[in-house]
């Protein structure tokens, strides 16, 4: 009944089995719980979606290059990919395709530059890693600059030129999915990341109320924080529901402000602490993390922790999106952690020590 329809989207609606995965997926970028359960919300999801409104991009042309200077696309690349700016623009620019769909097709298929083919074999876009054997099958480069500008020269002759054996009829993610992938939703997500990249790049603060509504837990807010880290907490029946309620709209713009902040203390933290492996939980790129204790809150949850003694006030600037709570590092003292954040150059007025942490906020003083 809605194969139609996904497929209009920019799905590629072709195998059974592929069905749950793209329903899921819908869900999640239409904000909603990603259950594969086509429910009353996931109805009115669709009533209310479109090609023209769900993401249009999918039938853009990836072709021809828009003009980025190095350092602009040096800023998308971070993790496996940091220090790959010039050779992503510069292989773009030669085979004449937008540079930001090339990265977001890296970022999609090894993780950042993280999964193990591309720590292995320096395979940034997972290229000829068959299903059946991907590790043995995957191409393998002496470094990843190679790998993309061999990747930029094939997929640009075999997909975006009329004379390229799996060109499907045009130079989109729509048509280079036909053939480019057994995946029923890589074309869509690649789109939505590209997006991501470019809104990033250009204006990140100019979200529309109908795109943010489409974004999921998984939008990246700064390259290293993403919104599912400022959901709020939900009780229900006395219990705690951690990350269970999506922020509205109103809030974006101070969350995403909030979010900038805390990355300007995590890329601190880094800096000084970085080389001591006594410091920190770290990531797979050896990067020390922090951890969000709590982002936005609903005016129900701040509530309940006032009404529960668990905090001193129900008016927080967590329900306005201007405050965050980040637990304290493993292996730093908290006088440590306080020294860091005031030589560090954020926007925050307001800090906190409590036993778990610190909390941050922009109110005015």
């Amino acid at each position: 009944m809605y194969e139609q329809y996904l497929n209009s989207l920019g799905y590629k609606v072709a195998r059974p089995g592929h069905w749950p995965y793209i329903v899921k997926d819908f869900q999640r970028h239409a904000g909603l719980d990603d259950d594969s359960i086509i429910g009353p919300k996931t109805r009115a999801a669709i009533a209310k979606y479109n090609h023209r409104n769900f993401c249009p991009e999918i039938y853009e042309p990836i072709k021809p290059y828009i003009v980025y200077s190095d350092d602009q696309i040096e800023s998308l690349c971070t993790r496996g990919l940091e220090g790959l700016g010039l050779s992503f623009n510069r292989w773009s620019r030669i085979n004449d395709f937008d540079v930001i769909h090339n990265i977001a097709h890296a970022i999609l298929e090894s993780g950042y530059g993280e999964s193990e083919i591309a720590q292995e074999k320096n395979n940034i876009y997972g290229w000829r890693a068959y299903d059946h054997d991907p590790m043995n099958s995957a191409n393998s480069f002496d470094n990843k600059a190679e790998c993309i500008k061999a990747w930029s020269d094939w997929f640009n002759k075999q997909y975006l030129l009329p004379t390229g054996d799996w060109y499907a009829g045009g130079a989109s993610e729509f048509c280079v999915n036909q053939f480019y992938a057994s995946s029923a939703i890589a074309g869509i997500n690649k789109t939505f990341v590209a997006k991501r990249l470019r809104r990033q790049l250009l204006a990140p603060e100019e979200m529309t109320e109908a795109e943010y509504e489409t974004l999921g837990r998984t939008y990246h807010l700064t390259k290293d924080f993403v919104l599912g880290e400022f959901y709020s907490t939900q009780v229900v029946n006395g219990v705690q529901i951690s990350r269970a309620v999506k922020p509205p709209f109103i809030y974006f713009e101070e969350i995403l402000k909030t979010a900038i902040n805390a990355q300007i203390i995590r890329d601190r933290l880094n800096d000084v602490y970085g080389e001591n492996p006594a410091i920190g939980i770290r990531n797979s790129a050896g990067e020390i993390i922090l951890i969000v204790g709590s982002g936005w809150r609903s005016n129900a949850f701040q509530y309940w922790l006032w009404t529960n003694l668990k905090s001193t006030t129900n008016d927080s600037q967590h329900e306005l999106g201007k405050a965050v709570d980040l637990n304290i590092v493993p292996g730093l003292t908290m006088e440590q952690f306080v020294n860091l954040v005031e030589v560090s150059d954020t926007d925050f007025t307001w800090i906190k020590k409590y036993a778990w942490g610190l909390h941050f906020d922009t109110r005015t003083i």
